[in-house]
């Protein structure tokens, strides 16, 4: 991969490359190639932000809803629960007033099994 060569595997090119390619490989079929580009990017941008930044608990929702959408409700379920608690402590920003913050909205089938 162009990213891999240019600058390195652990970088922010790296995991925003392996990001883009989540949905390249799900629109082909490739869901597994498609979770493992997921989880180098969580890897990589937990590494370089911290596992409460924005980019990592978006790129674990959208695992999350591919791993449920797969029939691994058990990975599915734990991850759903830490993304849940993550969101919990995330610190609000502001000046008093009530902070935004991006959520992201998952749609599960069969959510009723979670």
């Amino acid at each position: 991969m162009l990213a891999a060569a240019s600058f390195g595997t652990d970088s922010e090119a790296y995991a925003d490359a392996s990001n883009q390619m989540v949905g390249a490989f799900s629109s082909v079929g490739q869901v597994a190639d498609a979770m493992a580009a997921s989880r180098d990017a969580i890897r990589i941008y937990t590494v370089l932000f911290g596992d409460h930044d924005l980019r990592v608990l978006n790129e674990k929702a959208n695992l999350a809803a591919r791993l449920a959408a797969t029939g691994k409700v058990d990975e599915a379920t734990k991850m759903f629960d830490d993304l849940l608690t993550a969101y919990d402590t995330m610190p609000l920003h502001g000046d008093g007033e009530v902070a935004e913050q991006p959520v992201a909205i998952i749609l599960i089938p069969d959510a009723q099994r979670l």
